[in-house]
């Protein structure tokens, strides 16, 4: 259970890294 949750969590942070990072430098 918590190792799958860590999995979600994890490939969450890889899907949303690219549109956040680009989100952060057009809005530093």
């Amino acid at each position: 259970m918590a190792k799958e949750m860590k999995t979600n969590v994890m490939r969450i942070f890889e899907q949303a890294k690219i549109p956040y990072k680009a989100w952060y430098y057009e809005n530093k």
